[in-house]
């Protein structure tokens, strides 16, 4: 990964650099979000949860709050949908509406 450099004076220098992702912490938080804004993909997952520094329970938690939140939109959806689609009234048959047997006498 590094390649001798030759410094001032005639000095080399023996660089190897090291991915951001494993210096620090901190480095590994800033790796995925810069990572996450080239690569769609990568956001909200629980490898980029992770290279931010959340443990694993802590991922744990944040994806269980988000399955509710879904689940709850998701009912909310379905009861607006039921409260928008008019009740279909029967016609003719045993409710005794309109023109029935009796109506033709």
């Amino acid at each position: 990964m590094g390649r001798p450099l030759q410094g001032q004076g005639g000095l080399w220098i023996d660089v190897r650099w090291t991915p951001a992702r494993y210096v620090s912490p901190q480095a590994a938080s800033d790796f995925i979000v810069k990572a996450a804004s080239v690569f769609e993909d990568i956001k909200g997952t629980d490898v980029a949860k992770r290279r931010a520094g959340f443990t694993q329970a802590e991922i744990d938690e944040m994806n269980a709050q988000g399955r509710r939140a879904n689940a709850l939109d998701t009912l909310e959806r379905m009861a607006g949908i039921a409260r928008a689609t008019p009740a279909t009234e029967p016609t003719g048959g045993a409710s005794g509406g309109g023109q029935g047997e009796a109506g033709q006498e």
